[in-house]
């Protein structure tokens, strides 16, 4: 089994800039946005995973009118310049950095993250697992 997809809830005042940090911060991974449904949905997506002729979207972002509870997505990089130029791209979009690109051992020996907070709070992390 796989997670399929994935959503997160941002206030409707700052869906775009949470929009507009996710676009840059994520297109190092190779995603984009595939899909968009009104005004506060948008699906991103990888350039890489289209399947039977359709875009596939496995991360959501969904404006809410109030204030939400504050989410933690980690995604996968094949290796650490991923890794590296994800968090390069989100802090020069306006994320708040929340833990620079490094090892972090407490997980384990080969665990290579970095961190950011949008403008909502929510901490989207980058992580390789690869030597």
């Amino acid at each position: 089994m796989a997670i399929d997809h994935t959503s997160i809830s941002v206030p409707e005042d700052k869906f775009k800039e949470c929009v507009a940090l996710y676009v840059k911060a994520l297109e190092p991974l190779g995603y984009e946005i595939a899909y968009q449904f009104g005004e506060y949905t948008v699906g991103f997506g990888s350039k890489l995973d289209a399947r039977e002729g359709y875009k596939v979207a496995d991360f959501w972002a969904k404006g809410a009118k109030e204030e939400t509870t504050k989410a933690h997505i980690a995604f996968r990089a094949s290796d650490r310049a991923a890794v590296d130029a994800f968090h390069a791209a989100a802090v020069s979009a306006g994320g708040q950095d929340n833990g620079a690109p490094g090892v972090r051992a407490h997980y384990h020996a080969n665990y290579y993250a970095a961190f950011v907070l949008d403008a909502a709070g929510n901490n989207i992390e980058v992580v390789c697992h690869n030597p």
